[in-house]
């Protein structure tokens, strides 16, 4: 896969909102949320901790706040206005989420995530893996692949390229987490990042941690 500065600039904007799918292959239940691929790439143990937490019922999912990029700061009227507003849901891949934005690029709809924050010098990998489950999204539920998926931090944006190897990569993925969450007991710790332990919740409970308590 590519990934690259974005140089475009005023593209048209959307909000997505919650909606329904119908299920075929995948019960609900089953669903992997873009967010959960995005948190496993960044620390399968966390990912771990929070998949048992939730299956125990001692929290829910968090969920983005309303109006998080303000009143009026949004317009659109392409072609897929309409068509996206909803959760997007792929009962064939198992694979659930929304993104923040999708922009018409030549008629195509490109999918958007927007991180709060100065950029690094290339997006997270948990960012990446993140967009690209948006345009899985996008190209099942709208049966139009989009080009590319866009990170947007405060200062720069980045095109992530939507291609055979990205889409073999994410599979891998998917299937990756689908094993992992058979498993009783937490996977090791999968970086060795401490600032990621540092903020993390599950920091006192962890074993692995990096931080020591």
């Amino acid at each position: 896969m590519t990934v690259r500065p974005c140089l475009r600039q005023n593209e048209g904007w959307i909000s997505i909102s919650a909606g329904k799918g119908l299920a075929v292959p995948y019960q609900r239940e089953e669903m992997i949320t873009a967010s959960e691929v995005a948190r496993y790439v960044y620390c399968q143990r966390a990912w771990w901790y929070d998949h048992e937490q939730i299956r125990a019922g001692r929290f829910k999912r968090h969920t983005r706040p309303k109006g998080r990029v303000g009143k009026g700061q949004i317009t659109y009227n392409g072609e897929y206005a309409e068509r996206l507003n909803r959760q997007l849901v792929s009962y064939d891949y198992g694979l659930t989420g929304r993104p923040d934005y999708v922009i018409d690029h030549d008629g195509l709809p490109v999918p958007v995530l927007r991180k709060i924050g100065r950029a690094p010098e290339a997006p997270f990998d948990s960012h990446v893996a993140q967009i690209l489950a948006h345009c899985l999204l996008i190209e099942t539920t709208l049966r139009v692949p989009p080009p590319y998926g866009i990170v947007r931090y405060n200062d720069r944006t980045f095109e992530v390229d939507y291609d055979p190897p990205a889409f073999d990569a994410l599979m891998h993925l998917l299937n990756e987490i689908r094993a992992e969450k058979k498993h009783t007991s937490a996977p090791h710790r999968s970086h060795e990042i401490p600032r990621r332990c540092f903020g993390c919740g599950h920091q006192k409970t962890c074993q692995d941690s990096l931080i020591q308590v």
